[in-house]
């Protein structure tokens, strides 16, 4: 976790010498040779982080880094916050002076730690894998054996999972099981694994491996060929002398036409699949690979098209028999005595379901007295037990919590400030994260898009529950497990991440409350705020109210006197008297929540709160007119409103969210600045002139939805017969989300609607034609609300051709409505139906063949027959009711005379700051144990990278496209009569195909005998060459030197001549494309709704094949849906750069290169994309009129010029001049 707090401090000082280069100027230099410091230790803290559970010493070490780093950042906080709000200049020069001795304290103290770990004998951190881990790893190593009696449950997943295992499909197949840790995998594994069924189908070729965190491909083929291969004392003792790769391809020859079933358990890492995957043939005789895997995306990588096997958490009776079992073993498993039972059905509530919980739980109690009092006891220390020990929840959980990356660690404990079963909004946490800085800024990706892939990281990693999803596939509400919460709030005040405070008498409770960055609040918040409190430092303050009971705080004054330096703070739901004007002095205050607090009032002082991001303000009534002035706003949300006082926003060039505005509020305002502008929800009386509005939204073109409440129309609305729409929505070409409520008597013609319309919701619209036939030509509708008074007719009918892509359709109070018709053919993708207090009957049902959920909200009285429901095979239905900065500032200094003298000075001084920077680096390497620099070995990434990269002469023909011409060009060089040995070279950018196409010629025609694989086994280097000379000499022979570098390694290359390989043309992008991101469908096909985004996706790629692959591998992990594709699009070179993608590829070219060609390839960087580039002509941009200092000028280029600037001729040293003039009266120049 340090490094997750190092990386953030760093992140965060790197902006603020950015945001903040005025206060900062005088203490630069300071600030970013302790910025280098905390990057140089940031490597180490990695390993760190894992080693401190099994070591004091490095526990102590890496808290007081954390510490040093946080201290870091709360000096250069202070002094912003005392620049800013102080106006005397000599008080600022005082500061000034004073931050720069506290940084230099830091960096000698930073240093200081430093040395203090060779001085401790803290060694060989990022050598190994830490001992606690490998001992955890070592009691959880899984065996196929099982123990029937310890199992409850999971025959339902068993029969499911063995059925997948048995099917006729023919591919190899990867089924995976996917959960949080503990909730029983394994267990459920080793049943499938040793069911009947199973062991008859593969009786002859069945394996079990255990992976875990630190995967060793050797061992895991090692193990495998020792339990599938009856071989002999001496071939067992051959497979033992391979290499990896040896051993890879000899398993791989071994499966070759056999039927093998492999079980992979505790999975943890894509790129440890990708390497062990490459063992096993993917010939068509049904084989099957199972995983378990904490991961889901590990899953989804390993067989796109597999679906992966999700456990679900115990139900209470499952529960309750689990206990019992482990409770009481050798006795029924179904008693227990009477005056037990209370306490223990408590017990089990408190492990919510998670089976090794239970096993704990039961174990402990089995070795107990059977007393009231002993298992009272026991409830009351409940989370010690729960958590102790190697084998315990803890334990479990923190594999998981060390293997997260650092980016996503601080926004997993941030779950710990909610209280236990709260459902969190996605919108709300992803707000929250960016306010506190955990989300970098990357270009292609607004924080909250990126934040949003967190979240789903931590969801795929079984860390966090996703609670409610939309029809668009995205998460909307989340929460995470009791018990994990429970490990995250251990961890966080470890981690002095944040602490919760249930009671007034926890605040104190140890010492770390002092330095704790943050506090979650649940009761007593009265006392609370009267406290006096000792955490200055402190950075977001959240209240919560947990009951429908009355919660306040009358006074808020205590907030800015006692923490100055806060970030967050949300009252949400918690009953506020007034807010003191102080809180404008909060000048680093990121998110205020002050939503449903009973405010009436907000003070004119906000206005103070340039830093701010999101101010959510609903149901606050009256607004001043300030808000113009938080130039960083994001979000603003002021629905409620009830003052007359119009409020300006359009200088709010970074707002994303706008809610709450009135028509006339937004008439007023410049709405074409709004660039940034996503989501905007707008309401009162509709006084503007249409086509000026619609045109206004027409301008946004990142506004994806429009919320529309309309209190009323003017009577003017419509031409005669209302032949005019109410509005013109046909140019909003990028809103994909709307909602409209208040009156439009008619609906626009299905034309006339936005054309990338997703999703639609009506209320009071006070509609008198069935709207269906109209709705039904909607080309992208997925999601369609009728609500409250939106339909004023009997009957809708939906015809056969109608709402093709509609996948929700929710049918609301519409007390005039009797009967709906669902033609054959019509709504054919609808899966979601929800019926909200209409008394209707329902024709058509028995037709929709993808409907899977039916809601109903009804008077039972009432409720009429859905005719087709009893006769439509399989469908399920549920009954339920439905709830529903500042900016750089240049500064000229003139010195007159003294100018050659001060400049001087300052690149003297500048000279002695660089010099004494590089002495600092050069001190560091010894410090930080830096060794072997220039010598062979590569990185660790590297080689990670090489070796998943590592190739072998199989080809999978499926993957592979084009080629066909390129292959029979190479194989008549390789076969021609030229009686001389030629080098026939393949050439081209990294992942074009090299590999792949020397793989389509090559054919391995011979191979060593036994004999002779023993006799090299111990041969030198130098004689290994001979002997292999001496093999080839008077043969024909064939050899492929795959991924060659440098011409010294091969002296023979200016023989030959290279086979440039050529990017793959239109068509065969798009071929490859379809087989990699549709596996199962006619690799020519692409859904219609898809193939525009498809399209555009490939066109990116621009033939270069590993791009197309890696394009289509990502897709075929997600869902086939016009908005998931749409998502992908917007963030592609995002996706290129992951893990070990297109990026990492072309690094390595990069490294290669020598340092004088690396600026100039990096100079190409800055040219417009597909610009063709001109050699020997350095571009500038156009001038009006010369100003510069030119006398240094090397190259100059003008385009267009009336007239040549007389100084050129002052340009002594001007070797290059480009020109391209024009005279207006023809003379020449």
């Amino acid at each position: 976790m340090a490094e997750a707090v190092v990386s953030f401090v760093v992140e965060r000082m790197g902006d603020l010498l950015i945001q903040k280069a005025v206060f900062l100027k005088g203490v630069r230099s300071q600030v970013e040779r302790l910025l280098e410091e905390l990057k140089r230790m940031q490597c180490f803290l990695k390993d760190a982080d894992a080693r401190q559970e099994e070591d004091e010493r490095v526990r102590n070490w890496v808290s007081e880094i954390r510490n040093a780093a946080y201290d870091a950042e709360d000096i250069v906080d202070i002094f912003i916050r005392n620049a800013e709000t102080k106006h005397f200049i000599f008080k600022k020069w005082m500061d000034l002076y004073k931050i720069g001795k506290e940084i230099e304290a830091i960096q000698i103290r930073i240093q200081d730690i430093s040395k203090s770990r060779v001085t401790y004998g803290i060694t060989n951190i990022g050598e190994a894998t830490n001992s606690a881990s490998q001992m955890l790893m070592k009691l959880r190593q899984s065996s196929p054996r099982i123990d029937d009696q310890g199992i409850v449950g999971l025959q339902n997943d068993t029969n499911q999972l063995v059925e997948r295992l048995l099917r006729k499909d023919q591919r190899r197949t990867v089924v995976s099981i996917v959960g949080m840790g503990g909730i029983g995998k394994t267990t459920l594994a080793k049943k499938v694994y040793n069911d009947r069924r199973v062991v008859d189908h593969f009786q002859y070729c069945r394996a079990w491996v255990y992976v875990s965190l630190d995967c060793k491909p050797r061992d895991i083929f090692q193990r495998i060929i020792n339990q599938i291969s009856l071989s002999s004392e001496c071939e067992a003792e051959r497979t033992e002398k391979l290499q990896e790769d040896e051993l890879r391809d000899f398993l791989h020859d071994f499966l070759m036409e056999k039927r093998y079933l492999v079980v992979f358990d505790d999975l943890w890492k894509s790129e440890d699949w990708k390497y062990v995957a490459n063992a096993f043939p993917r010939e068509s005789n049904g084989s099957r690979l199972l995983l378990t895997t904490r991961n889901k995306d590990v899953a989804l990588h390993a067989d796109p098209p597999s679906v992966p096997h999700t456990i679900q958490l115990l139900s209470a009776n499952e529960s309750w028999k689990l206990f019992c079992r482990t409770a009481f073993p050798g006795d029924d498993p179904e008693s227990c005595p009477p005056e037990l039972r209370e306490l223990g059905e408590k017990m089990v509530g408190k492990c919510a379901g998670l089976p090794l919980a239970i096993v704990v739980l039961g174990g402990l109690l089995s070795r107990k007295k059977k007393t009231p009092t002993g298992w009272a006891k026991a409830l009351n220390n409940i989370g010690v037990h729960l958590s102790g020990g190697k084998d315990g929840v803890d334990a479990m959980l923190n594999l998981s919590f060390i293997d997260l990356p650092p980016y996503l660690k601080s926004c997993f404990l941030y779950f710990s400030l909610f209280p236990d079963d709260h459902v969190i909004s996605v919108r709300k946490i992803c707000r929250l994260w960016v306010a506190e800085g955990f989300i970098p800024q990357e270009d292609g990706q607004s924080m909250e898009d990126m934040a949003e892939d967190y979240l789903n990281e931590l969801i795929d990693r079984n860390l966090v529950q996703m609670v409610r999803m939309s029809t668009n596939e995205r998460v909307r509400e989340c929460r995470i497990h009791d018990l994990v919460r429970d490990f995250s709030i251990k961890k966080a005040k470890e981690e002095r991440f944040s602490e919760i405070q249930q009671s007034i008498a926890s605040v104190h409770s140890t010492s770390s409350s002092t330095k704790s960055r943050r506090h979650g609040i649940f009761s007593d918040f009265e006392r609370y705020a009267s406290n006096k409190h000792s955490t200055p430092h402190l950075r977001s303050l959240l209240f919560f109210k947990l009951d429908d009971k009355s919660c306040q705080v009358s006074r808020l004054d205590f907030v800015y006197k006692c923490f100055k330096l806060l970030r967050v703070i949300d009252f949400d739901g918690v009953e506020i008297g007034s807010m003191p004007s102080s809180f404008g002095k909060l000048i680093h205050l990121r998110y205020l929540g002050l939503s449903y607090t009973g405010l009436e009032t907000l003070p004119t002082s906000i206005g103070n709160l340039r830093s701010l991001q999101t101010l959510d303000a609903r149901r606050v009534k009256d607004v001043p007119n300030v808000i113009w002035k938080m130039e960083n706003l994001r979000h603003l949300l002021v629905d409620g409103r009830t003052d007359d006082m119009p409020l300006q926003i359009d200088t709010l060039r970074n707002l994303q969210t706008l809610s709450g505005i009135r028509f006339n509020e937004w008439g007023d305002n410049n709405s074409s600045k709004l660039t940034t502008l996503q989501k905007l929800k707008i309401r009162g009386k509709f006084e503007l002139e249409r086509v000026k509005f619609s045109d206004s939204i027409a301008k946004l073109e990142n506004l994806q939805s429009l919320s529309l409440d309309i209190q009323s129309l003017p009577s003017n609305r419509f031409t005669s017969k209302e032949r005019s729409p109410f509005l013109t929505m046909n140019s909003w070409l990028h809103l994909y989300k709307m909602v409209m409520k208040g009156p439009i008597v008619r609906l626009p013609a299905a034309h006339e609607f936005p054309p990338s319309l997703t999703q639609l919701t009506l209320e009071g619209s006070q509609i008198k034609r069935d709207p269906m036939p109209i709705l039904g030509n909607l080309p992208k509708l997925s999601t369609l609300r009728l609500r409250t008074g939106s339909y004023h007719g009997i009957i809708m009918q939906v015809s056969s051709s109608g709402f093709l892509q509609l996948k929700k359709l929710q049918i609301s109070d519409l007390d005039q409505l009797k009967q709906i018709y669902i033609e054959k053919g019509g709504m054919p993708r609808l899966a979601q139906f929800q019926i909200i207090e209409v008394d209707c009957s329902i024709y058509g049902l028995n037709h929709l063949s993808h409907l899977h959920e039916v809601d109903v909200s009804i008077n039972a009285s009432r409720f009429p027959l859905i005719d087709g429901l009893e006769v439509f095979p399989g469908l399920p239905m549920w009954v339920r009711p439905l709830i529903s900065s500042s900016d750089w500032h240049h500064t000229w200094r003139h010195t007159g005379e003294n100018k050659g003298l001060v400049s001087s000075y300052n690149v003297g001084k500048a000279i002695e700051a660089i010099q004494i920077k590089i002495q600092d680096i050069s001190k560091s390497q010894e410090t930080y144990g830096i060794k072997g620099i220039g010598e062979a070995t590569s990185s660790t990434a590297s080689q990670r990278l090489q070796r998943l990269r590592h190739a072998s002469p199989r080809v999978i023909e499926e993957v592979v496209v084009g080629l066909k011409e390129e292959t029979e060009n190479a194989v008549m060089q390789l076969v021609e009569g030229d009686e001389r040995r030629p080098a026939v070279s393949i050439v081209g950018m990294g992942s074009i195909g090299k590999t792949t196409l020397a793989k389509k010629i090559i054919s391995q025609v011979s191979k060593l005998t036994k004999e002779e694989a023993e006799r090299i086994e111990g041969l030198q280097e130098n004689e290994l060459g001979d002997f292999l000379y001496d093999q080839l000499k008077e043969r024909t022979y064939l050899v492929v030197l795959d991924d060659l570098w440098n011409v010294e390694d091969w002296k023979f290359l200016a023989k030959s001549v290279p086979y440039e390989m050529p990017l793959l043309c239109e068509a065969e992008c798009w071929k490859l494309f379809c087989r990699t991101a549709i596996p199962d469908n006619d690799t020519r096909s692409c859904p219609p709704e898809l193939k525009e985004y498809g399209e555009k996706m490939v066109k990116k790629c621009a033939g270069l094949p590993l791009a197309i692959v890696v394009l289509g591998g990502l897709l075929s992990s997600k869902n086939q849906s016009p908005t998931e594709w749409e998502n992908v699009l917007n963030k592609l070179q995002a996706h290129f750069s992951r893990d070990k993608g297109v990026d990492a590829i072309l690094s390595l070219s990069y490294i290669e290169r020598p340092h004088n060609l690396r600026s100039c390839f990096l100079y190409l960087g800055l040219f417009p994309e597909d610009q063709s580039v001109r050699l020997g002509n350095t571009k500038r941009d156009r001038p009006a009129k010369f100003n510069w200092e030119i006398d240094s000028f090397k190259t100059l280029d003008i385009d267009w010029v009336v007239e040549v600037p007389t100084m050129i001729l002052k340009m002594e040293n001007l070797q290059h001049l480009f020109l391209l003039y024009e005279r207006q009266d023809g003379k020449p120049l």
